[in-house]
C-alpha cells in the first residue's frame, strides 16, 4: 500500500514536471517563436500593400507618359499665350487692336507693378492693368468676348464697371476694367516704377 502511495507520487511528480517542461518550452521556444512568425507576417503583409501601391503609381506614369506628347503640346500653347516681358509693348497694342477690332474706343489704359507668380518654370509675372473703354454696349460686350477667348495672349478679366456714357443718345457705354496680363522672363520695364499711364 505504501508502494502504490509512492507510486502516486511519482506519478503526481512526473505529470506536474511534465506540465512544467510543457509551460517552459511554451513560454521560451513556442510563444516568441509565434511572435517572430506574427511580426513576419504583418511586414510581409505590409511589404505587399505597399508593393501594390507603387505598382498601381508605376502603371498610373506609364499611362501619364503615353499622354506626355499632348501635354506638352497643350503647355507649349499655353506658355505662347504669355508672352516674353520683352513683348510687354506688342501686348499693350494687341489689346488696342482689340478695341479697335470691336469698334470701341480705349480712353485710358494703366499698367501697375508687376508681380512675380511664385512656383512657375519659366518665371511668370502678373500685370495688373486698368483699362477704361466707350462704345456701343454690344461692341463692348463683343470687345470682353475677345479679349478672353479669341485673342492669343493670355488675359485675365478681373472686374468690369459698365456706366451709361453721358449726352450718349446711341447708348454708348464707358466700360472700366480691371485686367491680368501675364509675362514670362523679367519684370516688364513698363511695370518697373509703379504705374504707367499709357494713353
Amino acid at each position: 500500500m505504501r508502494g502504490q502511495h509512492a507510486d502516486k507520487i511519482w506519478m503526481a511528480g512526473g505529470a506536474a514536471v511534465a506540465a512544467l517542461l510543457t509551460l517552459l518550452t511554451w513560454l521560451l521556444l513556442v510563444g516568441p517563436q509565434n511572435d517572430a512568425t506574427r511580426t513576419t507576417r504583418t511586414a510581409a503583409t505590409d511589404n505587399l500593400d505597399k508593393a501594390a501601391a507603387q505598382q498601381a503609381t508605376l502603371k498610373r506614369l506609364e499611362q501619364d507618359s503615353v499622354n506626355l506628347p499632348s501635354y506638352q503640346a497643350e503647355l507649349a500653347d499655353i506658355l505662347r499665350a504669355v508672352p516674353e516681358s520683352d513683348q510687354f509693348p506688342d501686348l499693350l497694342r494687341a489689346l488696342r487692336e482689340a478695341a479697335t477690332d470691336n469698334k470701341v474706343e480705349v480712353s485710358s489704359l494703366s499698367v501697375a507693378g508687376a508681380a512675380r507668380i511664385e512656383g512657375t518654370t519659366p518665371v511668370i509675372f502678373d500685370m495688373p492693368l486698368s483699362m477704361s473703354v466707350t462704345g456701343d454696349s454690344d461692341n463692348v460686350q463683343r470687345f470682353l468676348n475677345d479679349l478672353q477667348q479669341h485673342r492669343d495672349r493670355a488675359v485675365l478679366i478681373d472686374s468690369v464697371g459698365v456706366s451709361a456714357q453721358a449726352g450718349s443718345i446711341e447708348g454708348d457705354v464707358t466700360a472700366s476694367l480691371a485686367l491680368h496680363v501675364f509675362v514670362s522672363g523679367a519684370a516688364p520695364v513698363a511695370a518697373s516704377d509703379g504705374a504707367t499711364a499709357v494713353s
